[in-house]
């Protein structure tokens, strides 16, 4: 339903800025969000690879020792056979991180699978009412229908925000375990605060200074949005 304004149509365009500005930054944070989920996607999925490899390579090495304490001799072809094979810690070893390792790669790949058919519903509800707000033009952001879309975007937005909030924890274990692959348990530790630390503050000088501007820009639509109905 189209809401006239004939008194004052400096409010509806007020309306309708405010409305544009809110629309703006719902989309940079909609695709931000987006970038987000793919990169702890694929931080997850490293860091349950990472465990069931190592989970499965002490399993393994521990149930081929139990066969025996090495060198274990086998005679592949029987006593009267060329000769005997024996096989070493080493053998057992590499044995034990190979099958580590498949169930390794296995792991992540269906962690990752799992978390891409997994859908956010509320950024895609988020991205439908983006969607609605880009098809009316500007005279149409003055109708009830739009501002209940703009109501239900101020609403939504900054809970989805909020929730990346642990992500540096997230991506400061998968430094911290990368690091220790590549360096040492010290490193890792050096390395995983690091990035823990770098994120984090990014999350408290970005996050929360983007979610000031959206309460301040939400507080101003409210003003206008009061101003333009009781102008009706």
């Amino acid at each position: 339903m189209r809401m006239e304004s004939g008194e004052n149509p400096n409010r509806e365009a007020a309306i309708g800025e405010s409305m544009t500005a809110i629309l703006d930054m719902s989309e940079k944070w909609s695709q931000y969000i987006k970038t987000r989920e793919a990169e702890v996607r694929v931080a997850k999925s490293f860091i349950a690879g990472m465990l069931v490899f190592l989970f499965v390579s002490a399993v393994s090495v521990a149930f081929l020792l139990m066969l025996g304490s090495p060198p274990i001799v086998i005679y592949p072809e029987g006593p009267a056979g060329p000769g005997p094979v024996f096989v070493t810690f080493h053998h057992i070893f590499l044995t034990g991180v190979e099958v580590g390792a498949a169930a390794g790669i296995a792991s992540g790949l269906g962690t990752y699978y799992f978390f891409g058919r997994r859908e956010n519903k509320e950024l895609k509800e988020l991205e439908g009412l983006i969607g609605r707000i880009k098809e009316t033009n500007k005279e149409e952001r003055g109708t009830e229908g739009a501002l209940s879309i703009a109501d239900k975007i101020l609403d939504l937005l900054p809970r989805l925000v909020r929730r990346r909030t642990s992500d540096a924890l997230l991506f400061g274990i998968a430094a911290f375990i990368l690091g220790s692959i590549v360096g040492t348990a010290s490193v890792g530790i050096v390395v995983g605060a690091l990035v823990w630390i770098y994120f984090r503050y990014e999350t408290n000088q970005s996050y929360e200074r983007q979610l000031s501007r959206l309460e301040e820009q939400k507080r101003a639509f409210e003003k206008e949005k009061k101003n333009f109905l009781e102008s009706l």
